[in-house]
């Protein structure tokens, strides 16, 4: 009877292992492992779905930055859907966004905090915008550490860390990082400010499927 006790709550524990580990939610993108992207597919997002068998509304979505590949893959769980080419900073391949001014995107686990339509379409922002919670707590710290925050600043931030308030987007650590449109096929990939930047048929194709605390993973 032990023994049998002792196998179902290893089974149970190996099971929500791999539920957890299925969905990158809270702590999962420690295991998150990219999969083989789709090689930019033709096919339509909503094609995809339809395919695919899921509903015209996500209920898992995630996405999937590799700054070394210039590549956004948007995921339904740990399904690949569609990969995109996007465009980033003039020194996108420096490392992580440390501060403000110097054109790198950042690197780490972020979410969507804002969406926006941008009518009439911007030359730089294109026709929709995805606000990411960049600069997040790791960012804090790292900018503390290596001196770009003073004490002060330091602990302001944190504070509203700790009560789980968006931080303000005009520090020494830069801001207003997102994803976004403008990009278009032959133009240089290294262009935005730090930002991502998709075309705006690509960006307004996924638009739709990502709501406001969407998970946005950023890796070099």
């Amino acid at each position: 009877m032990v023994k049998r006790r002792l196998y179902l709550f290893l089974g149970f524990l190996f099971l929500g292992f791999i539920l957890i580990a299925s969905y990158p939610g809270t702590f999962a993108d420690m295991f998150f492992k990219e999969q083989g992207a789709t090689s930019f597919p033709e096919e339509s997002l909503k094609k995809i779905l339809k395919d695919k068998g899921f509903s015209k509304k996500l209920q898992k979505p995630l996405l999937y930055i590799s700054k070394s590949k210039c590549r956004l893959t948007l995921y339904e769980g740990g399904i690949v859907l569609k990969s995109y080419s996007i465009a980033m900073g003039q020194n996108f391949l420096e490392g992580a966004k440390e501060r403000e001014g110097d054109r790198r995107t950042p690197e780490g686990r972020y979410f969507i905090t804002e969406k926006r339509v941008v009518f009439p379409p911007k030359k730089l922002l294109g026709s929709r915008w995805l606000g990411i919670s960049y600069p997040a707590k790791g960012d804090v710290e790292r900018g503390y550490s290596e001196g770009i925050l003073s004490e002060e600043e330091y602990l302001a931030l944190m504070r509203l860390v700790e009560e789980g308030e968006p931080l303000p987007q005009k520090t020494p650590l830069g801001g207003e990082i997102g994803v976004h449109g403008g990009h278009a096929f032959g133009k240089e990939f290294t262009w935005t400010l730090g930002c991502v930047a998709l075309t705006n048929h690509d960006i307004e194709e996924i638009y739709p499927f990502l709501p406001i605390g969407t998970p946005v993973i950023i890796i070099p």
